[in-house]
């Protein structure tokens, strides 16, 4: 996907995946490492603006913690540790197989 699409479409479809999927997409490649990590803050600034914690017109961060005074977002540095803050992200269960 990341080579097909144009990156503001790949930003538009990754806003829409639950958080705790946001999270766990480093780890499928190192392609997906590099482009999340480069674009860490538009994507979860979009996702946040998606599941309602902010809104729209929300661009920086400070103005959404404005809002949400207080603990936990007292430790908020950047759009995925408000995110993170939003709704605690669970480990996925792992399904174990017979005889594996």
């Amino acid at each position: 996907m990341l080579h097909i699409l144009p990156v503001e479409l790949s930003l538009a479809v990754l806003s829409y995946l639950p958080l705790q999927t946001l999270c766990h997409l480093p780890s499928l490649s190192r392609k997906w490492l590099n482009f999340l990590s480069q674009n860490q803050s538009t994507i979860f600034r979009n996702a946040a603006i998606l599941h309602k914690y902010t809104h729209p017109e929300t661009y920086l961060l400070e103005d959404a913690l404005s809002k949400h005074k207080g603990s936990p977002w007292e430790g908020a540095t950047d759009w995925k540790d408000f995110c993170r803050l939003c709704v605690p992200f669970r480990r996925p269960f792992l399904v174990q197989f017979p005889g594996a």
